[in-house]
C-alpha cells in the first residue's frame, strides 16, 4: 500500500483528494463502464469518504453518483455499495448506516 501511495502522490497530487476531485473520479468510472460496455456498475464509497468528500451529507453523496449515472450512462444498472472501513469507529460505522 506504501508504494501505491507513494506513486499516487507523486503521479497524482492530491487533487481527487477534494469533493470535486472525488467527483471528477465518479464520473470517470461511469464513462469508462460506458466504453468498456459493462452492463451492470457496483460502485460506491466508503463511510470514510462520507465525511471527507460529502461533509457527511449522504444526499449529497448519493447524488454525485446518481447524477454522473443519468448524464453519463442511464443504460447501466446501478447498485451502488457503501463501504464499512476498519479503520473507522464502531460507532461511527453504526451512525451511518442508519442513513439505510
Amino acid at each position: 500500500m506504501a508504494e501505491m501511495h507513494a506513486w499516487n502522490a507523486q503521479n497524482m497530487g492530491s487533487y481527487f483528494e477534494t469533493g470535486d476531485g472525488r467527483r471528477m473520479l465518479i464520473r470517470a468510472a461511469f464513462s469508462q463502464a460506458k466504453d468498456d460496455g459493462i452492463s451492470i456498475l457496483e460502485i460506491g464509497e466508503d463511510v470514510w469518504g462520507l465525511g471527507t468528500f460529502f461533509h457527511g451529507n449522504i444526499k449529497e453523496l448519493v447524488d454525485a453518483f446518481e447524477t454522473a449515472h443519468r448524464e453519463i450512462s442511464p443504460d447501466i444498472e446501478l447498485r451502488l455499495q457503501i463501504g464499512l472501513s476498519r479503520h473507522c469507529d464502531i460507532a461511527y460505522l453504526e451512525d451511518c448506516l442508519s442513513l439505510f
